[in-house]
């Protein structure tokens, strides 16, 4: 008898030192996203095992705003979107991640034979998405536009990476505000492109940048539609 006591008080033990040191982890980085009509909020959290050879953890989660967020609250959401009901039990849904751009995208990036040339393509057979594959354009912007559903930068200015129009507009998905003291960095979004390389044809993600070239406060910037940085 006193040998299961043991075991059991062991199992109980060992599950609340795992429980209390899961809520002490600290996030390497936290985004939050306010949802329309609704108490929820949507995190984009990332963070590290508890261990020196532990992986990287991140991903997306709901939860109520009067609710503070620790690593044993969450409830990762599988995909690149998101829906739920409002206060007036309207569906909506939040996307992660632009995967559908690339199909109607007149601006397709294509490398030929490791090259760097730019033509449209226009391909009919489905394309295998390559989480590896990818590349980053950075800008500068005076100003932007925004609005219920999009975003338009102006005044933009090559950094480095494709060339965009002086005057640019995004619809709102999966767009990332980072900041610093108050004061916004930069916005990231990502999206997917088409690229050749050779003769294979794949789908990757392109990263855009967008930063200012004047200090914006994030309080210019609406709690819905981005993912503002917090942590």
């Amino acid at each position: 008898m006193k040998r299961y006591l043991i075991i059991i008080l062991t199992i109980f033990l060992t599950s609340s030192c795992i429980k209390s040191s899961k809520s002490e982890i600290e996030f390497s980085e936290l985004y939050r996203q306010r949802l329309p009509n609704t108490s929820k909020v949507i995190y984009y959290y990332s963070y590290w095992g508890e261990f020196v050879t532990s992986s990287n953890f991140n991903g997306y989660t709901i939860l109520d705003s009067t609710i503070n967020l620790t690593v044993d609250r969450i409830q990762k959401i599988d995909g690149n979107s998101f829906s739920y009901k409002d206060s007036n039990n309207k569906k909506r849904t939040v996307t992660f991640f632009n995967e559908e751009n690339y199909k109607t995208d007149t601006d397709t990036l294509v490398i030929i034979n490791h090259k760097n040339i730019t033509t449209h393509l226009k391909d009919k057979d489905p394309l295998k998405f390559d989480s590896g594959l990818g590349m980053t354009s950075s800008y500068f912007f005076k100003g932007f536009i925004d609005k219920t559903d999009s975003i338009t930068f102006y005044g933009v200015k090559e950094d480095f990476g494709r060339k965009l129009p002086e005057k640019i507009s995004f619809t709102k998905i999966g767009i990332f505000v980072d900041q610093t003291n108050s004061i916004i960095q930069k916005f990231t979004l990502r999206q997917t492109k088409i690229f050749r390389i050779d003769n294979e044809i794949k789908l990757g993600t392109e990263t855009l940048e967008f930063k200012p070239t004047d200090s914006l406060r994030i309080s210019t910037v609406s709690d819905y539609g981005y993912f503002k940085r917090i942590k």
